[in-house]
């Protein structure tokens, strides 16, 4: 599936809240907001968005080329999954 960084953006936004139980209040989360600073996610939560990131890609996480930096905000999971 080919997503726009807004696209992506949103979608994340609202698995987090909708799946992960995390309410984004003022202006939301920007998309380089550290994700993990903020308390979106803990690592417990990485398989759960892993599988949300390949349904909404259409395609396979690459763990092996996947570093715990790829999951640190939204622009950093686009650039490493969807980015060409």
């Amino acid at each position: 599936m080919n997503l726009s960084r807004d696209e992506f953006s949103t979608s994340l936004s609202a698995f987090f809240e909708q799946n992960l139980k995390f309410k984004i209040q003022g202006s939301g989360l920007a998309p380089d907001d550290n994700l993990f600073t903020r308390g979106v996610l803990e690592s417990f939560n990485i398989p759960v968005l892993i599988r949300f990131l390949e349904q909404l890609t259409g395609s396979d996480i690459d763990l092996e080329r996947a570093s715990l930096e790829s999951f640190f905000t939204i622009n950093a999971m686009y650039d490493a999954f969807l980015a060409s």
